[in-house]
């Protein structure tokens, strides 16, 4: 089903719904002290341009003075690439076990 072409279910994102359900996120999120509250985010979406678009906000968020991450997906060659820390790299290995372990 291309929902681009006949749209998105109108009960879609309730409990109620027959195609999408968040209420486990919604659990999650929950018990994870509802992060998403208190974040400042940007979600980039689309079809062409998200990670130029990312990269373009992330520099300049930056340069104004801010603290930045950034995850994309998906990887090209290692799970690490996803998320990229203040600095604009990817982080390391070591540092992706420590959030994978929390």
């Amino acid at each position: 089903l291309n929902y681009e072409q006949v749209g998105v279910p109108k009960d879609a994102g309730t409990a109620g719904g027959t195609y999408f359900d968040l209420h486990s996120m919604h659990v999650l999120l929950k018990h994870l002290g509802d992060p998403h509250l208190c974040a400042k985010a940007i979600h980039v979406a689309g079809s062409k341009g998200k990670g130029s678009t990312a990269a373009m906000l992330a520099s300049i968020l930056r340069s104004s003075g801010l603290a930045v991450g950034v995850y994309t997906s998906p990887h090209i060659t290692a799970l690490t690439e996803r998320i990229s820390t203040q600095r604009g790299g990817s982080i390391s290995a070591t540092q992706f076990a420590d959030l994978i372990q929390r």
